[in-house]
């Protein structure tokens, strides 16, 4: 009796070692398949695990071709369908050379936001992302008074590379940004400033019973004028 207790044990371990190595196998084939459509993309996939699942919301897909369609969903619309308004330049004039010219200095900052959608088929149907793009900037700005018709003139003086910041907000759950650079330029007399951010858009997503994370680099370029930051 002892012995076929002993048998029994033994064959339920086994089928239990089986089964575990089956999923096992399962859940790497279904990465490797993730990983192969990622690459065509440009874009890397990752394992979740339970512990980093419980802070995260996750996109549910039903088969790899719908991870497909995600992926290439959003890299064909991310500079596309994105708008943003800069406040009319008012008119000034170039005050360089003008004797006695009173010059203060200042300091702001300031966040340009830009409202956007990525779309994709989900299910035979059109699904979205959306969200606003935001960088925000620290900078020091110039006010020039001129001595001949006290009229006022701004223009920015400078912005660090490292007070650029970038953000993701009011987006689809399941999506996030990090931020990694951000650099600053200035035209039209320092009254234009053009700013270039690059991060990664991070999209976690539900297949199979197991959760994933899709990276995808971007680069967002965005412009404001001094009187956008000033007013």
């Amino acid at each position: 009796m002892k012995k076929s207790k002993k048998i029994v044990s033994l064959v339920v371990l086994l089928i239990l070692i089986s089964s575990q190595t089956i999923y096992a196998s399962d859940s790497v084939d279904v990465l490797k398949n993730l990983k192969d459509i990622a690459d065509e993309y440009n874009a890397t996939v990752t394992t979740i695990d339970s512990k980093e699942a419980k802070d995260r919301t996750f996109i549910v897909v039903n088969n790899v071709e719908e991870v497909n369609d995600l992926i290439k969903g959003v890299k064909a619309k991310m500079h596309e369908n994105f708008s943003y308004e800069t406040k009319t330049k008012k008119e000034t004039v170039n005050t360089r050379g003008i004797p006695s010219a009173e010059v203060e200095y200042g300091n702001k900052t300031h966040t340009i936001k830009k409202w956007g959608i990525w779309k994709w088929y989900l299910n035979g149907t059109t699904a979205q992302v959306g969200g606003f793009r935001n960088i925000t900037f620290a900078c020091k700005y110039k006010k020039i008074t001129s001595p001949i018709s006290g009229n006022v003139y701004y223009k920015f003086e400078e912005i660090k590379n490292r007070d650029i910041k970038s953000s993701l907000t009011g987006v689809t759950p399941g999506v996030s940004w990090t931020h990694d650079v951000g650099v600053a330029n200035f035209e039209k007399d320092n009254t234009v400033a053009k700013l270039e951010v690059s991060g990664t858009l991070e999209i976690g997503i539900e297949y199979d019973g197991n959760n994933y994370g899709i990276d995808i680099g971007d680069t967002w370029n965005m412009e404001c004028t001094i009187d956008d930051v000033i007013d």
